[in-house]
C-alpha cells in the first residue's frame, strides 16, 4: 500500500476531516509499513457523535425455500459488509454455533438465520466466490466459527482493521471505526441479546443490519482514501488457510 502521511497537525484536526471527507493526503513511495502516526479516539469522543443506524431493506432468511433466490441476489453485488451473530455464553463451558450471518449489499441487508436453514450450500457459495469482496471487522474470527459449522475455503475475505491500522488508527473496533471514518456512532446494545431466539426483535434485526451495512460503507470509504492496496497493488483478503 502507499504510506499516507497527513497534511494536519493534530489527531482531532485528523478526525474532523475524515469525518467530512475533507483528509488531505501526501502520497510517498509506495510502503507496507505501518503509519507512524497513532492515533486514537476515546469514549467519550464516540458518544459525543450522532446515532445512525441501517435504515433500508433487510431479508430475514430463515427457510430453504428463500435462500436460494437470495443467494443469486447477493451473487451480483462487487462488495459486501460482512458479520455474523452468536448467541453470548454466560457460564463456564458453554459455547453456542453462529447463529446469524448479515450480508449488506447496495440496496439490502441479508440477515441469514443459520441454525434454521437445512440447505447452507448457496450461503458458503458466496463466501467462497472471489469476484464478490466480504468486508468485516474481526472477520478471521467470524469465518473461523462459520467453518464450524460446515468446512468451506473462504475467499476474498478482507479484514478492515487491518488497513486502518496501517493508516496509524489504534481502535480495532467496528464502534470506533465508523466514528473516525464516517463521523457517527452505532448503537451495541443488543450485542448480547439471545441470537438463537426463534424470533428476533425488530431491535435485534435493526443493529444486525446496521452492522453489517457499516462494514460496507467503511470498505467503500477506505477504497476511496485509497487504504486497501498492498504494494503491488493488490487487495490483501484473507485466503483459504485461517490459522
Amino acid at each position: 500500500m502507499y504510506s499516507l502521511t497527513p497534511l494536519l497537525d493534530n489527531k482531532a484536526t485528523l478526525r474532523a476531516s475524515l469525518q467530512n471527507g475533507k483528509t488531505e493526503y501526501l502520497q510517498v513511495q509506495p510502503d507496507t509499513t505501518p503509519n507512524e502516526t497513532q492515533i486514537s479516539i476515546t469514549k467519550d469522543e464516540v458518544n459525543d457523535l450522532p446515532l445512525r443506524r441501517y435504515s433500508g431493506r433487510v431479508h430475514l432468511i430463515s427457510r430453504d425455500a428463500d435462500v436460494a433466490d437470495a443467494a443469486a441476489e447477493i451473487s451480483g453485488e462487487d462488495y459486501l459488509g460482512f458479520d455474523t451473530e452468536t448467541r453470548p455464553a454466560f457460564n463456564k463451558g458453554e459455547i453456542y454455533p453462529t447463529a446469524l450471518l448479515q450480508l449488506a449489499g447496495a440496496k439490502s441487508v441479508y440477515l441469514f438465520e443459520l441454525q434454521y436453514i437445512d440447505d447452507l450450500d448457496p450461503v458458503f457459495d458466496i463466501l467462497e466466490n472471489e469476484a464478490v469482496i466480504k468486508a468485516g471487522v474481526a472477520i478471521r474470527d467470524d469465518l473461523r466459527k462459520l467453518q464450524e459449522i460446515r468446512p468451506f475455503e473462504p475467499r476474498s475475505c478482507l479484514e478492515i482493521s487491518s488497513f486502518t491500522q496501517r493508516a496509524g488508527i489504534v481502535n480495532t473496533g467496528l464502534r470506533s471505526l465508523a466514528a473516525y471514518y464516517l463521523g457517527f456512532r452505532v448503537s451495541k446494545n443488543a450485542q448480547l441479546s439471545n441470537w438463537s431466539r426463534r424470533r428476533l426483535s425488530s431491535n435485534q434485526i435493526t443493529y444486525a443490519a446496521t452492522d453489517a451495512w457499516v462494514s460496507r460503507l467503511l470498505y467503500k470509504k477506505l477504497c476511496k482514501l485509497d487504504l486497501l492496496t498492498d504494494s503491488s497493488g493488490a487487495i490483501e483478503t484473507v485466503g483459504a488457510a485461517i490459522s
